[in-house]
């Protein structure tokens, strides 16, 4: 599911998931690198959503610690904490460089222990590019 791999392996036996992920407990979401076209910040929420729904016992993400079903909870959290904070900045036709600004502040106020702030920036453009 990463942006660089799009890499999700189930154990179904075992309940365990593998991501090479979105984010890992203690870090913000990963959404997009500047080269990637074709990144969806809505897309990753439903897979986050589907993988949930699988009840893992084990979710191992690309980086971070390898965790439960409350990592999965956490990614989805937050991406659509992100996703409203953005797009309720770009109804009010803010520029994308002020939307960024705001949004950043208000992820790292929710969540300062959390390293990775640099995909903030990327995760609002990914989103203000799918907001209709």
């Amino acid at each position: 599911m990463g942006a660089d791999s799009g890499v999700v392996e189930r154990c179904p036996r075992e309940r365990d998931i593998d991501e090479t992920g979105p984010q890992a407990r203690g870090r913000v979401g990963e959404v997009g690198f500047a080269a990637d076209t074709d990144v969806s910040g809505t897309r990753w929420i439903e897979v986050v959503r589907h993988l949930a729904a699988e009840d893992p016992r084990v979710v191992v993400p690309g980086h971070g610690d390898i965790g439960g079903p409350q990592l999965l909870a956490d990614v989805r959290d937050y991406l659509l904490s992100l996703r409203e904070e953005t797009w309720l900045r770009r109804d009010s036709a803010m520029s994308e460089e002020t939307i960024t600004e705001e949004v950043r502040a208000v992820m790292i106020e929710r969540h300062p222990q959390w390293a990775g702030r640099e995909w903030i920036e990327k995760g609002v453009g990914c989103l203000c590019a799918e907001h209709s």
